[in-house]
């Protein structure tokens, strides 16, 4: 188990220029909460978007996957047929997942957001 989970994340764009600035809070939740949020930017959500999308989580053992309640059901049909064993998180409960707060710009405009489920608000300069 590491010592720290800790894994700020600043992203430029080809030019060297600022992208984005990620974060966490979350323990062993913060990697695959920040990874998952970087794949929503990828195919280009919104910050916001990128952070309230459902989260998943796997630590290899026990081998169940925690599911937030907001992930799509139909993804969720699809990996029980792949035979996960799926357990509900409760997203209200803030240790069930990784918090996480995104600084990004676009076109000059910088955009941030904060993980709803920490009631969290989000500022950027």
């Amino acid at each position: 188990m590491p010592v720290s989970s800790t894994s700020p994340v600043i992203l430029e764009n080809s030019d060297g220029s600022f992208y984005a600035s990620i974060g966490a809070s979350g323990g062993l939740r913060i990697f695959p909460s920040v990874v998952q949020v970087l794949l929503n930017l990828g195919w280009g959500l919104h910050p916001s978007e990128a952070i309230e999308f459902g989260r998943v989580f796997h630590q290899l053992y026990p081998t169940k996957l925690e599911v937030d309640e907001t992930y799509p059901s139909d993804a969720l049909d699809y990996l029980r047929q792949a035979g996960h064993n799926i357990s509900f998180v409760d997203i209200n409960r803030v240790e069930g997942v990784g918090v996480v707060q995104v600084v990004r710009q676009k076109d000059g405009i910088f955009y941030a957001a904060s993980d709803s489920r920490k009631n969290g608000i989000a500022l950027g300069y």
